[in-house]
Order: C-alpha cells, then structure tokens, then sequence
C-alpha cells in the first residue's frame, strides 16, 4: 500500500511539473534594427525570469510585458534577467516578454539556459523555441524592381528597372502636348 501511495504521489507530482511548464521563443525578427521579440507563453502568474542569447550580444531591451508591470530588467552582454521587488507577476498566457535588440556574432540567435519561476518562486519547466536565422542577405529590396528578392534585408544596389518604363512616363506626358517621342522607328 505505500508503494502505491509513493507512486501516485510522483505521478501526480511530475504531472504537476509537466504542466507547469513554459514555452518561450523569438517572435518578429527587425534585422534593419537587429531587434526581435522574445514571446512566452505561461499557465501561470510569472515572478522571475532569466535567459541567455547564444550567436550574439545584447545592446538593449525594452517594452513587452516586463516593461509594462514595472519588473528590474538587467542584461549582460549575453544574459537578461527581469523580477519585482514588490512581487508584481507577469501575466499568464501568451505574451510578448521583452524587445531584444542585439549585435550578431552568428548566422543564427538562440535562446538558451532560460529559468522561469512562479510568484511564489518555484521553479517552472522551460520549453526553448528555435533558433533564428540572423544572417544578413543582400539584394534589391526595391518593390517595384524587375529582380525585387523578398528575402534581402540589405540592399546591395542591384536593383533593375524597366528601361522603358521611365520613358512611357515622360512620353504619355509629351504626347498630351502634342510632342512626339521617337523610340527605335516608331512615334509616340
């Protein structure tokens, strides 16, 4: 019988754990500003909260729900640490933590060794997100170029433009005034 009491105490324990744990991960990346959100998510009231970045360093932090209920924020070159000295608790649920703004030392930025507690200052498990791609991809970041890339965060003065594109513009123009434009044999 006391091995059956000892059994569904762990279990009931550890099930209590297992529940109790936090999801923390970046959010929108700005790699104009190397800067991205660090989000959480919490079935609990948070009084504490410290985590490492890996593939780069602080340069600040700000905003998110630690700003907004007063916490102490400190960073180090690669650790953040926030908490109350009145006790007030980051809300549960899902929310943006803080604003990171970082300098890359990598091709990618990581969360790591992240500690989460309760207001009560237990210890909650911690589930880290991904990695994210912080490398810098140069192209033409001009919309209305003919080899616009999506994806560049830098631009790199490559863009191409429609040669005759210019031209209709100022031709259409001309011809409202009764000007001719001759493009290669034919008279707009």
């Amino acid at each position: 019988m006391k091995s059956f009491k000892f059994f569904t105490l762990t279990f009931l324990s550890i099930s209590l754990i297992i529940s109790q744990t936090v999801e923390v991960y970046f959010g929108e990346l700005d790699l104009q500003n190397n800067s991205v959100d660090v989000i959480y998510d919490s079935p609990v009231e948070l009084g504490g909260v410290q985590f490492d970045i890996a593939g780069g360093i602080f340069t600040g932090a700000n905003g998110g729900s630690a700003s907004d209920v007063g916490w102490i924020v400190n960073t180090s070159e690669t650790t953040w640490l926030g908490f109350s000295f009145s006790g007030d608790g980051l809300p549960s649920g899902l929310n943006t933590l803080t604003t990171i703004s970082f300098e890359a030392l990598g091709e990618e930025l990581c969360l790591i060794n992240a500690v989460f507690s309760d207001i009560s200052g237990s210890t909650l498990g911690v589930s880290i997100g991904a990695c994210i791609s912080i490398s810098t991809i140069e192209g033409c970041i001009d919309m209305n170029a003919l080899n616009y890339n999506p994806n560049a965060t830098t631009d790199n003065n490559s863009c191409l433009y429609d040669p005759y594109e210019c031209c209709l513009l100022y031709t259409s123009d001309a011809a409202d005034e009764g000007l001719g434009v001759d493009l290669g044999g034919r008279r707009i």
